[in-house]
C-alpha cells in the first residue's frame, strides 16, 4: 500500500508540473474603430503544437485558447 502511495504521489507531482507549463491565449476581437467582432475565427499554429488550434469569438468578441505549450505562434483572425 505504501509503495502505491509513493507512485501516486510522484505521478501527481509530474502531472502538476506539466500542467503549470501550459498557457492560454485570451483576448477580445475588435475592428479599427473598436467595435467588437462576434463570431470571428481565431486560429493559432506553431511548431509547439501539432496542426492548428482555434476557436470562435463569443457575442462580446472574447475568446480563449487553452492548453498551449510555451512557444512562438502565428495567430490568424478571420
Amino acid at each position: 500500500m505504501c509503495k502505491l502511495c509513493v507512485i501516486f504521489t510522484v505521478f501527481y507531482c509530474v502531472v502538476s508540473v506539466y500542467a503549470q507549463e501550459m498557457g492560454s491565449l485570451t483576448g477580445n476581437v475588435v475592428d479599427e474603430v473598436g467595435e467588437v467582432l462576434p463570431g470571428a475565427n481565431i486560429v493559432v499554429k506553431g511548431p509547439a503544437i501539432d496542426g492548428i488550434r482555434g476557436t470562435t469569438a463569443d457575442g462580446q468578441g472574447a475568446y480563449q485558447i487553452s492548453q498551449l505549450p510555451p512557444g512562438i505562434y502565428e495567430i490568424t483572425l478571420s
